[in-house]
């Protein structure tokens, strides 16, 4: 490792200590007496595969702090790429969490037998809508997000284009090449996306919508809230934890539909494996979802809802998720249909050539 990267490595670290600092841990306190038995220098790591960032590595670096259980973490290029995975490997890998990413993702990984089903005593104390357990237990809900139309001001006002209000007006020509989107394939934020519409208006018309929306999608790929946020695209479609901090200047907005809005749930789930260690994962998922894991979620820097009852109802964001419309999105039956609904979405719209 060179000396900048030491240095990258050390103010890392620094900053992980300073934001856990006002935190006590007890060395192995709250685990199931096997766990807390085998915790010392030789103990295996437990793996996570992550579509996150920061949060996860806090959490992590909380629960060893607290347990003396190592965690390795594996980043996933979304939701897509986790479930893909989880599919190669078969149950012949070594992760034993799946963190974050598409409820819906995680509930098909469930369907299809790749997770261990697991009840957490935390669940009691969970925000109903938010928390689960989902899939016959194999699925906990880890946080929340409020999806919505976020808009550069200043793009449209040069290219004299209106700031859209309804999900419908996205697909109005006069927004051509103005949107950037991500695709479902792989983004579980364009998977709900695309649930969200399936709840609104129907599959099928769903469908016929996003063909339109396709027109005026400039192109399908990562990035999108940084572009959106630098004024480079019009349009994006995206979580309103995303860009909180965006919209403070005044050039970027974040638009409600007033016919509804999605939302996520961002799954917590046991991979299954052989030769794994059930109750270390099972108190990495206790600990995730208690009090004290899910206050780590703003130390993290992020602005996604937790699922912590009381940590949900003392939210202070501008726009929070009790006050605003919700689309009735069945994720148990997005999850089990989502392969489906990705194979038509590649037949219809992903293979679908642009007017010009």
């Amino acid at each position: 490792m060179d000396f900048a990267n030491r240095c990258r490595h050390f103010r890392r670290l620094l900053s992980l200590t300073v934001l856990l600092a006002p935190l006590s841990f007890a060395q192995g306190a709250d685990l199931p007496a096997e766990a807390a038995s085998q915790t010392g220098p030789a103990t295996k790591p437990l793996i996570l595969y992550s579509v996150l960032s920061e949060y996860p590595n806090v959490v992590s670096y909380a629960f060893t702090r607290k347990t003396g259980i190592p965690v390795e973490i594996i980043e996933m290029r979304g939701s897509g790429a986790a479930m893909a995975r989880l599919q190669y490997e078969r149950r012949s890998g070594n992760g034993d969490i799946w963190f974050g990413g598409s409820l819906g993702s995680h509930i098909q990984a469930g369907a299809e037998g790749y997770l261990v089903p697991y009840v957490s005593p935390q669940t009691t104390k969970l925000e109903p809508l938010l928390g689960g357990p989902f899939m016959e237990g194999t699925v906990n809900g880890l946080y929340g997000g409020i999806l919505g139309i976020v808009v550069s001001k200043p793009f449209l006002q040069e290219r004299g284009a209106p700031v859209p209000k309804t999900w419908k007006d996205l697909a109005d020509p006069v927004y051509r090449d103005m949107i950037g989107m991500k695709s479902p394939l792989v983004s579980g934020t364009a998977f709900t996306t695309l649930i969200s519409m399936i709840a609104l208006m129907g599959e099928d018309a769903a469908f016929d919508y996003f063909k339109a929306l396709h027109q005026n999608v400039e192109y399908y790929g990562k990035g999108q809230t940084y572009r959106v946020s630098t004024g480079q695209i019009g349009i994006v479609i995206t979580f309103y934890h995303e860009v909180v901090n965006s919209i403070e200047d005044g050039d970027v907005a974040f638009i409600v539909p007033p016919e509804g809005v999605g939302y996520e749930i961002g799954g917590l789930s046991i991979i299954k494996h052989d030769g794994q260690d059930v109750q270390k994962a099972q108190a990495f998922i206790d600990f995730a979802l208690s009090w004290e894991g899910q206050s780590l979620i703003k130390n993290a820097g992020s602005d996604r809802i937790p699922t912590y009852s009381k940590l949900y109802k003392e939210q202070n964001q501008q726009i929070k998720l009790q006050d605003v419309t919700l689309l009735p999105l069945d994720f148990e039956w997005a999850g089990i249909n989502r392969q489906r609904l990705l194979d038509r979405w590649t037949q219809e719209v992903a293979s679908l050539e642009k007017k010009r």
